[in-house]
């Protein structure tokens, strides 16, 4: 997938437009793209270079109200991931895991349109319970987030989006076409046609693989 940028914001809000990394910008002569995403059902995490990791969790901790004040004014990946840790001391049943800021991945198509899609912290936060320092078993939190450096000549940083991106969207592959739909309900299936579609939110949206 052409990947054109995430940026991080708040559940259901509309994607805010500058990105924390893999802007169109950072594109180097000779690319196809600045990124690249492969979407990948055997892989448990959604992994990336270290350095745009770090970013993306200074930049969530930064837009997390809770995570914000912990860290004094000084957001970091650090702090992301200790106040995440600690989800058994204010985890509720009210807003629960979505009170954490959603991250949108921005795609391009191949007729130049821009898709954004979100993924919520329900899809890349695991929730288990484990013994702590005093011996008490507790609820603990972490995210499906991990460093792995994959840089092409062509497209630039590629991350892998394992099954975070499954329990949220329905992922197709049309073999005959080389495209890949992500829908939020029933799967549909690509064009025929053998060129992009892209459909409203009720529907998929394709790419040449």
């Amino acid at each position: 997938l052409d990947f054109r940028g995430l940026s991080v914001g708040s559940h259901d809000d509309p994607a805010p437009v500058e990105t924390v990394f893999c802007g169109p910008e950072t594109m180097r002569p000779g690319m196809v793209s600045p990124c690249g995403i492969i979407p990948d059902s055997g892989t448990t995490m959604i992994t990336g270079p270290k350095e745009q990791l770090l970013a993306l969790e200074k930049s969530i901790c930064s837009k997390w109200d809770r995570c914000r004040r912990h860290s004094n004014g000084m957001p970091s990946s650090e702090t992301f991931r200790q106040v995440l840790s600690k989800c058994g001391d204010w985890l509720t049943t009210g807003l629960g895991l979505l009170e954490i800021p959603s991250f949108f991945i921005h795609v391009q198509t191949d007729v130049g349109k821009l898709e954004v899609f979100e993924l919520t912290a329900w899809a890349w936060v695991t929730e288990m319970t484990a013994q702590v320092k005093d011996g008490s078993m507790k609820k603990i939190c972490k995210p499906s987030l991990g460093p792995m450096e994959y840089i092409t000549r062509n497209n630039g940083p590629v991350w892998i989006f394992g099954t975070p991106l499954f329990y949220e969207y329905n992922v197709g592959y049309d073999m005959s076409t080389k495209q890949i739909s992500l829908q939020k309900g029933q799967c549909e299936p690509c064009s025929a046609g053998g060129k992009p579609v892209s459909m409203n939110d009720a529907g998929a949206r394709c790419w040449p693989r």
